[in-house]
């Protein structure tokens, strides 16, 4: 497949203005970068930091990098090769993440930050042990959670499930943000499940009201791929107090085996033209991550 019906797939798919050479250039494959993790062992600019931190070492943050380290080695041996990408690129975003938010920890020098860090990277080892014995999950129901947060799937009447999806981002600073939201999906002739959301309100009457705004997920293989989709003005603009930024919740989420379901659904894996479990570029990444991109590429390489 060439480089720019790729660019093309993901431009549409994240309303990106970007060109696509400058989208090529930027946008490389997480997966294909270290997966180790940068805390205690890079400082700002990069450089590698000989031997431990102070500050590492002082809250104990050695130790639990080298949990998650541990954890994540075990997973990603576990994971389908169609898979294993993927999960590479949700550590690496993970890995972004909490070195962002180290930078603030270390320069407020507050004991709730230093916690709050500590807490992070505990549940990270907890979720990647999950990740290991989750893979193989038959059903939509149960807990899924990515780098960002979680979504859990309850199945509520025949063929419809409740989605209930809370995430969190935190790069440290001003720059955190959080989303709840919640609907109930039913299943359409595409093989999506999809709905609308119950926003919160403003407590402000005068604010503007939260628009509600359509959301639907499917099983990708051994993921679950939920997108939600709004127009340009609700990304902007959305005004529901649960949720400061509705990007977060579009995204690839692993099954966590100590919230497992019990139904039973297509698990397939929709392939592009290209090999899934050695993508060149990050737009390689997101196409094998949404069964439409897959389709899309194959549809577009037919032509």
């Amino acid at each position: 497949m060439s480089a720019p019906v790729r660019l093309a797939l993901l431009a549409a798919a994240l309303l990106s203005s970007a060109t696509a050479n400058t989208m090529d250039d930027f946008l490389r494959a997480s997966s294909a970068g270290p997966m180790a993790m940068a805390l205690c062992a890079r400082n700002s600019d990069g450089s590698k930091i000989e031997g431990t931190s102070k500050f590492c070492k002082g809250a104990g943050y050695d130790k639990l990098v080298a949990a998650i380290d541990g954890s994540f080695a075990a997973t990603v041996a576990k994971a389908p090769a169609n898979i294993r990408p993927l999960l590479k690129r949700d550590q690496a975003w993970f890995n972004e993440m909490v070195q962002e938010a180290a930078y603030t920890v270390e320069e407020a020098d507050e004991a709730e930050l230093r916690e709050n860090l500590a807490d992070t990277l505990r549940k990270r080892a907890t979720v990647l042990d999950d990740f290991a014995r989750g893979f193989g999950r038959g059903g939509l129901t149960g807990a899924w959670a990515n780098a960002l947060g979680e979504v859990n799937v309850t199945a509520v009447e025949a063929g419809a499930y409740r989605l209930d999806a809370e995430l969190n981002s935190d790069y440290g600073s001003d720059k955190h943000w959080r989303c709840k939201l919640k609907t109930t999906v039913k299943p359409r002739p595409d093989g999506w499940l999809s709905g609308i959301t119950t926003p919160a309100q403003p407590s402000d009457g005068a604010a503007k009201p939260a628009d509600s705004v359509s959301i639907k997920l499917r099983r990708q293989g051994d993921t679950l791929r939920v997108v939600l989709l709004a127009t340009e003005e609700k990304w902007s603009s959305f005004n529901d107090p649960d949720c400061d930024r509705l990007g977060q919740v579009t995204g690839t989420y692993f099954a966590r085996a100590s919230r497992d379901g019990t139904d039973k659904t297509d698990t397939g894996f929709v392939t592009p033209t290209f090999d899934c479990a050695r993508p060149e570029t990050a737009t390689d990444e997101e196409i094998c991550a949404d069964p439409d991109l897959a389709t899309n590429d194959q549809r577009l390489n037919r032509a």
